[in-house]
């Protein structure tokens, strides 16, 4: 699986990467929003609809983008998938 992580403490990103790879994942770790956004988005991107399976993204971040503001420039991009849909309906009921 190939997983990119968002997250601005090296040790951290250190720790998540070396454990993703040694369990088989490829990792892409990222220190700003900034870049991931750039790599996820880029027209250069071959990529349909994100290069990458899963995203670990660290919420509170410094600097131009938080995590929480990637999430939301994903979703303005990217919306969810019709079955996460319908399963956040049933979750709020």
């Amino acid at each position: 699986m190939k997983i990119a992580i968002l997250e601005d403490q090296p040790a951290i990103l250190e720790l998540l990467t070396t454990a993703l790879e040694l369990v088989g994942h490829r990792a892409y770790p990222y220190r700003t929003g900034t870049l991931l956004v750039e790599t996820l988005f880029t027209s250069q991107s071959k990529h349909a609809p994100l290069p990458y399976d899963l995203l670990i993204i660290d919420l509170y971040l410094p600097g131009a983008l938080s995590g929480l503001e990637v999430i939301n420039s994903i979703h303005q991009h990217i919306p969810p998938a019709h079955g996460m849909r319908n399963e956040m309906r049933a979750s709020k009921q």
